[in-house]
């Protein structure tokens, strides 16, 4: 799968580089929303994970707007982040993420989650943009 990772967190991009390219991920890596919407303009991604807080536009301002757009809709979204209140969790699915991970999560958790989203697009494959 190719992959975008979007943590201002230096340590959270390479933890998730390290365990998902190994795994045969193609990984793209952005500290912030404007490097992410660049990215994604220049290439093709199947799934996203996102930060809930990062400075200037957050994870769920950034979900709410690719949940929005005709070219970006059809990309899962995961949330990951250190917060673990419900709201943060509601205002995940409100904004189109289809799974939200805290911090920390296994590595289980993650495999998890992905073979869930690659399955999902298996049986309900969507039209290529």
């Amino acid at each position: 799968m190719r992959i975008l990772v979007v943590d201002d967190e230096a340590d959270t991009r390479s933890l998730l580089q390290d365990l998902l390219e190994p795994a045969g991920h193609q990984v793209t890596l952005a500290a912030a929303a404007s490097e992410a919407l660049v990215h994604i303009q220049m290439k093709k991604f199947d799934l996203i994970f996102l930060d809930v807080m990062m400075p200037g536009v957050d994870g769920h301002a950034l979900a709410q707007f690719l949940s929005n757009q005709w070219d970006t809709f059809d990309i899962p979204l995961v949330m990951i982040s250190c917060r673990h209140d419900r709201e943060s969790k509601g205002w995940a699915r409100v904004n189109g993420c289809r799974r939200y991970l805290e911090k920390p999560f296994t590595t289980t958790e993650l495999f998890d989650t992905i073979d869930e989203i690659e399955r999902t697009r298996v049986e309900d494959p969507v039209e290529p943009r």
